[in-house]
């Protein structure tokens, strides 16, 4: 019996947990680890955690409309989603661009 992927789940948070010593502000510990486990997320889901926040950072309003079309695991799929309606967009540009 293998129990490696809980040995490593169980790293994350003693890391967590360590870290969480050294910052300077309440606040600065609860943002640390709320990206502590967005990437952890992120990594036990098989996606870069920087393509993942950057995703977010740029489609920011489509996030906050379908929040949760853009979690960790189902975020491609809301990412090719947005890149189809701007390439749709872009097709046919309107009236107003045109003059």
């Amino acid at each position: 019996m293998d129990n490696n992927s809980m040995e490593q789940a169980l790293k994350i948070q003693i890391k967590a947990r360590k870290n969480s010593l050294f910052y300077k502000t309440e606040f600065g510990a609860f943002v640390g680890s709320v990206l502590t486990s967005v990437i952890a997320t992120c990594e036990r889901n098989a996606c870069d955690p920087f393509h993942y926040l950057e995703s977010l950072s740029i489609h920011q309003t489509a996030v906050k409309n379908n929040p949760e079309a853009w979690l960790p695991w189902n975020y491609r799929i809301a990412l090719q989603e947005a890149s189809m309606k701007k390439t749709q967009g872009q097709a046919f540009p309107s009236v107003a661009q045109a003059a």
